[in-house]
């Protein structure tokens, strides 16, 4: 008689089982990171295609327009800082001068010293009246207590065929009372009361 064999089934081992676990694990990552970098680069490539079809649909020119604007509006900004109003200066005079006082010349410049810039100012004038030095004295006086008008001179006294004393005058002012957009602040609180009057220019 023939022996009959049963063949039975081995259980599978905890280490394969996990062993087996862990390789399924890995391909399905693997596989997970290989769809995620695909769609990336996938986003990447459609951003890039987006931008160039913007990047041509922008008008070049009108970006010259805009460019060229911004420096003609930057200069401008520079100019206007830097610009000299000198009509604090002849409010000042105005408002100083005395009655006898007449100025015949004017004319300024800015100095080169870098340390200190100033507004260098020469006039000359004529000093009227019975006592024209002593209008000249007193017009000294009216200037060095002004808070504008720094280091006053008076020189070359000459009285001339009238009884007048010819005279010029040497000043400096401060770079910021004569800077165009702070004079027009300085011309509105002048002009919008009324001004201290010591006399007026002839």
């Amino acid at each position: 008689m023939a022996e009959s064999r049963v063949q039975t089934r081995r259980p599978i081992g905890l280490f394969v089982f996990v062993a087996i676990v862990i390789l399924i694990a890995s391909l399905a990552s693997a596989g997970g990171a290989y769809l995620y970098q695909s769609s990336l680069v996938s986003q990447i490539n459609d951003q890039d295609a987006s931008l160039a079809s913007s990047q041509k649909k922008i008008d070049k020119k009108f970006i010259s327009t805009i460019q060229l604007a911004d420096k003609r509006l930057s200069a401008s900004a520079d100019l206007l800082n830097n610009h000299i109003a000198v009509s604090p200066i002849f409010i000042d005079l105005q408002n100083l001068t005395l009655e006898t006082i007449q100025y015949t010349k004017f004319t300024y410049s800015l100095s080169t010293d870098k340390n200190k810039k100033t507004i260098a100012v020469k006039m000359s004038g004529v000093a009227k009246g019975l006592k024209p030095y002593n209008s000249i004295a007193f017009q000294s006086d009216a200037f060095a207590k002004d808070d504008h008008i720094q280091n006053p001179v008076f020189s070359n006294l000459n009285l001339d065929e009238k009884g007048n004393v010819t005279f010029d005058l040497d000043f400096s002012v401060d770079p910021d009372f004569v800077n165009y957009s702070k004079a027009l602040d300085f011309i509105k609180q002048t002009t919008s009361g009324t001004p201290p009057t010591t006399g007026g220019t002839q």
